[in-house]
């Protein structure tokens, strides 16, 4: 039917096998290739979320000696972590593996932040590590979606404080 040659069938079992295989083939085939195509659509959906990297785009900071708010825009949700470290004083923000793009100018120390550093923690982890001039309270950390634009951003509010209300932040941190 279709030009090629066929080999004479053994017994009546093997033709009537090659009829429906021959019938059935371009079925088949297209099966194959809608399972093939919705593999390749669901792994791709799943691989950012999985493998890549989140992307840090953009850094800011904004304050003064006593209060300093810290901006961190990503291009997806981020799930941070974050602890206090004395000697010196520091916060520090553990993320997911990131690709941080930061203009370095930004980075530059003003008000309470007297440093930042960031960079690969280990494997599918990074950090962002603020040194402060003195104690200070975290009031707070948050992640929020962008209103204007795709991604997140990453929001941290920290004020000075006693080296007393920083032991005692320091004292539920080791609880917890």
């Amino acid at each position: 039917r279709d030009g090629r040659a066929r080999n004479k069938p053994i017994c009546g079992k093997v033709t009537v096998m090659s009829r429906w295989v021959d019938r059935h083939w371009k079925t088949r085939r297209w099966f194959g290739a809608i399972v093939l195509a919705m593999l390749l659509a669901a792994s791709s959906a799943i691989s950012p979320v999985l493998g890549a990297p989140l992307q840090a785009t953009e850094y800011k900071m904004a304050g003064d000696a006593s209060h300093m708010r810290i901006v961190m825009n990503f291009d997806s949700e981020p799930d941070p972590k974050w602890f206090l470290l004395r000697g010196p004083h520091r916060l520090v923000i553990d993320l997911p593996e990131t690709r941080f793009a930061i203009d370095a100018k930004d980075l530059k120390a003003r008000g309470l932040i007297r440093g930042v550093r960031y960079g690969h923690l280990h494997e599918g982890s990074s950090r962002l590590i603020l040194t402060t001039k003195g104690p200070f309270t975290v009031d707070r950390v948050d992640v929020l979606a962008n209103e204007t634009s795709p991604g997140y951003r990453l929001i941290a509010d920290i004020s000075a404080a006693s080296e007393s209300e920083f032991d005692a932040a320091l004292a539920i941190q080791a609880e917890t």
